[in-house]
């Protein structure tokens, strides 16, 4: 999570750098989705949703919280090392250094622990 005095160019090279480690040890990046159609169902987590028209009828659908579930999802079929930076939504992280939008870098490894 990068605080509100980090600027854009640090953040820049922060991503950078991180970018550049993962790929040195021939990590996949992946890009997930941000919104969940089907229900998150994480009972330790206030989700954040809103009403979207899907498929031509008004449903409910919630940000993901973290990137963990595709990604786990996604391990199994590739059988690879991936990580991934992403944009994450929770309804109760508020506080003077959190907020209910936020990056966050997961990494996970088949076979690992």
């Amino acid at each position: 999570m990068f605080s509100r005095n980090f600027t854009s160019n640090n953040k820049s090279i922060f991503l950078s750098v991180v970018t550049d480690y993962f790929e040195s040890l021939k990590f996949l990046s992946l890009d997930s989705r941000s919104i969940g159609i089907n229900n998150l169902n994480n009972k330790y987590l206030d989700h954040l949703g809103l009403f979207t028209n899907y498929c031509g009828k008004k449903k409910f659908v919630q940000l993901y919280p973290s990137p963990e579930l595709p990604m786990k999802n996604f391990l199994p079929f590739c059988n690879r090392n991936i990580y991934q930076i992403t944009e994450c939504f929770r309804n109760d992280e508020r506080s003077l250094v959190s907020y209910p939008a936020f990056q966050m870098l997961e990494w996970y490894r088949p076979n690992g622990s």
